[in-house]
């Protein structure tokens, strides 16, 4: 999804999927199943933080800066993705 041309992170990426989801594709249930968005988002903050967590305090300027830098990526990745999913519906922050 996010850097596919790099096969280990396109598998650590489905496994990560895999963990949270299950083995559901992108539009295999509805946004009121599975886990809450929000709780979703609090977990990858909370991994984000442990990784960045082992870097030196230099390096987690950097990663910091360079995570800035990928949101607006981010988006439009996701945007596109979005619109070419099966899905009708979407999940809301609560």
């Amino acid at each position: 999804m996010f850097d596919d041309d790099v096969p280990e992170v396109a598998e650590l990426e489905q496994k990560i999927i895999k963990a949270i989801f299950g083995d559901v594709q992108n539009d295999g249930f509805a946004p009121d199943e599975g886990p809450k968005l929000d709780h979703v988002l609090s977990a990858l903050v909370g991994v984000f933080i442990f990784v960045i967590a082992l870097a030196c305090p230099n390096c987690r300027k950097k990663i910091a800066r360079h995570l800035r830098k990928l949101v607006p990526g981010m988006l439009h990745q996701a945007n596109h993705l979005a619109a070419t999913a099966r899905r009708t519906t979407h999940w809301h922050l609560h």
